[in-house]
């Protein structure tokens, strides 16, 4: 086997709604995931609705996964990741439409010198996103505010279910 062949078995996956709860018991999050027989990991994929713990939806859209490779101790493995994908809704806490739009999809290429070349996909702000205040008006959005949104449309283990 070359130290550069990696595969990935889709036979045994699938997709379920599950529902999260904060520990105090208020619904955090209901989505659609992808699971496998063979793994223990639980991977975001299609429409998630996040929560405030008032009940208020946090933010709503789709996911899509991919897999990047690293070397590991026996050679190159597969690592998951999730990346929002089309378009997104985000919410202040008091229900307020804080920012919309599609993402962008942006691409960076990692090289390793183990597991060969890897695509790692998220999103990106276009100028076509709104972004509000907490009254409802239309603002200029901040460099916070877009990396914000930015920094999120990424997730790797652990972070894509927690």
């Amino acid at each position: 086997m070359s130290c550069k062949s990696v595969s990935k078995d889709f036979s045994n996956v699938d997709t379920t709604i599950i529902t999260e709860k904060y520990k105090t018991g208020e619904v955090k999050r209901i989505g659609s995931v992808e699971t496998s027989s063979i793994s223990t990991e639980i991977i975001r994929l299609g429409k998630s609705t996040e929560y405030y713990k008032n009940g208020q939806i946090k933010e709503v859209g789709n996911y899509e996964n991919g897999d990047y490779n690293v070397c590991g101790i026996v050679g190159p493995i597969s690592v998951p990741f999730v990346y929002k994908t089309g378009f997104w809704k985000y919410f202040y806490e008091n229900g307020q439409l804080k920012a919309e739009g599609k993402f962008e999809l942006k691409i960076k290429i990692g090289k390793d010198k183990c597991a060969g070349d890897s695509i790692f996909k998220s999103g990106k702000v276009t100028d076509k996103w709104m972004f509000f205040d907490k009254s409802g008006k239309i603002i200029e959005p901040s460099k916070q505010d877009i990396a914000f949104i930015e920094e999120r449309s990424f997730l790797t283990l652990p972070e894509i279910w927690d």
